[in-house]
């Protein structure tokens, strides 16, 4: 089987136009996203700044709420190409794809009239006969949990998410935004970004293979235990990359 995975498209819809040729040309029987289809704009903007002097967000400015129509129409365009590849197809947000309600409300209305689109979220959904495709989304931290202005969790919630894994059968796949740390997949603008809790869940639930995103230098694969990492690149630089489940290789592509 190959798996096309994709993350970090961060508003640059244009590189969505070639998807379907990407998918005829090496065969895809699947798509993963690992999270960011908006870039935050106003949202983010105001959310730093007022984090960076102290001083209480305001969701109510005309520009943050400008921000939030835009980013749902480029989620249901984003969903609406998704769901006409036709292939089975799995999300989960990223940290910028906030507020929360926004894109889990976007993404269940598009599982209604696509079907082959999952938001695997904290959830999961079969993939063929022999794999599952489980996923948690945003950004992992230590600090408190975000729903509003960014979409962050707080270690523990990401720990407790996979219990159900183990009343399943099916070979796993797992699915995160956040980057596993201790390999150059987590790298981002110089720094390293990832989360042990990445790697304490991949070690504790075998997956087969794993995909995540948000580190946007940090395109690549590396295996954690038995398990196969990839982080696909940035898709808002053109960058993808093709999975071959049985070969267990990985292609990554350039759409510029």
């Amino acid at each position: 089987m190959n798996i096309l995975a994709l993350t970090d498209l961060r508003g640059q819809i244009q590189y969505t136009e070639r998807l379907a040729e990407v998918c005829r040309e090496a065969a895809v029987e699947a798509v993963v996203f690992s999270g960011n289809v908006v870039d935050g704009g106003a949202r983010v903007a105001e959310w730093m700044a007022a984090r960076s002097k102290g001083l209480r967000h305001d969701y109510a400015k005309p520009e943050v709420r400008d921000q939030e129509h835009a980013d749902l129409q480029l989620y249901n365009r984003f969903l609406d190409i998704l769901g006409a590849l036709n292939l089975p197809c799995y999300i989960v947000p990223g940290q910028l794809d906030a507020p929360e309600r926004l894109f889990l409300q976007a993404s269940v209305n598009h599982e209604v009239v696509a079907p082959t689109l999952a938001q695997v979220h904290r959830s999961f959904a079969p993939l063929g006969r022999n794999f599952v495709v489980a996923g948690f989304g945003g950004r992992l931290t230590a600090e408190k949990r975000e729903a509003v202005w960014a979409v962050e969790y707080p270690f523990w919630e990401a720990e407790f998410s996979f219990d159900f894994l183990q009343r399943l059968d099916q070979e796993r796949i797992l699915l995160f935004h956040t980057p596993p740390a201790g390999t150059d997949l987590d790298l981002h603008r110089g720094k390293h970004i990832g989360a042990q809790v990445v790697n304490t869940l991949i070690k504790a639930y075998h997956p087969k293979f794993v995909f995540c995103g948000e580190a946007l230098d940090g395109q690549g694969k590396a295996m954690i235990g038995s398990s196969l990492v990839v982080n696909p690149g940035p898709l808002a630089d053109g960058y993808y990359a093709v999975l071959d489940t049985r070969e267990k290789q990985v292609y990554f592509g350039d759409l510029r």
